[in-house]
């Protein structure tokens, strides 16, 4: 199916012309999307929780501490799997929106062993969401919504120790730039990556 009959304005990179955004083809438009919240950086108040289990790493422990890990591995995985499929992506099209916003948790994203930076299943989930948008017609805005060590120290950035330790520790600075120079090389050609929110 064309993109075309979803979203004729999603096309070609997108650029900045003054304060206006324009596609591909020099014409402006505006970004209008949903963002995919909880899908990668869960988050306490989406999930109904109250009090400890606020982020990330604190609802995977309780799933965890409910499940056991091998259960827990595999309810995250299904979880992952089928929280946003193509037909949701379609949907997003279909209902005239022009855009994802794609929150993700560093955390999550870097490799915890091995040679490779990046994890092949998480990365592997990004990818997927952005053929997607390419099939449907929409941009996507990679959002750094937990970035290493936490910018804010509060939940919504999956913070350890409640502190915004990412401009406290030069390591997770560093890791910062690194993950995100790997994310813009693996998708440098990739026109419906449209920005990318630090």
């Amino acid at each position: 199916m064309s993109r075309r009959l979803y979203n004729a304005h999603t096309c070609g990179f997108v650029t900045a012309r003054e304060e206006t955004l324009v596609n591909g083809e020099g014409e402006p438009f505006l970004l209008r999307g949903v963002g995919l919240g909880n899908w990668h950086l869960p988050e306490g108040y989406m999930w109904q929780f109250q009090g400890w289990a606020d982020r990330p790493r604190r609802i995977e422990q309780l799933v965890e501490d409910l499940l056991g890990v091998d259960d827990a591995s595999r309810f995250w995985e299904t979880f992952r799997n089928r929280y946003i499929r193509e037909e949701d992506v379609r949907l997003i099209a279909g209902e005239g929106f022009n855009s994802i916003r794609l929150p993700m948790n560093a955390r999550t994203l870097l490799a915890r062993s091995g040679s490779q930076f990046l994890d092949p299943v998480m990365i592997g989930h990004v990818d997927r969401v952005i053929q997607w948008c390419r099939e449907y017609g929409l941009y996507v805005i990679l959002d750094l919504h937990g970035a290493p060590g936490g910018q804010t120290g509060t939940n919504i950035d999956d913070s350890e120790n409640d502190l915004p330790e990412l401009f406290l520790s030069e390591e997770h600075q560093q890791t910062t730039v690194d993950l995100w120079r790997e994310l813009a090389k693996r998708y440098r050609d990739e026109w419906t990556v449209a920005g990318y929110d630090l």
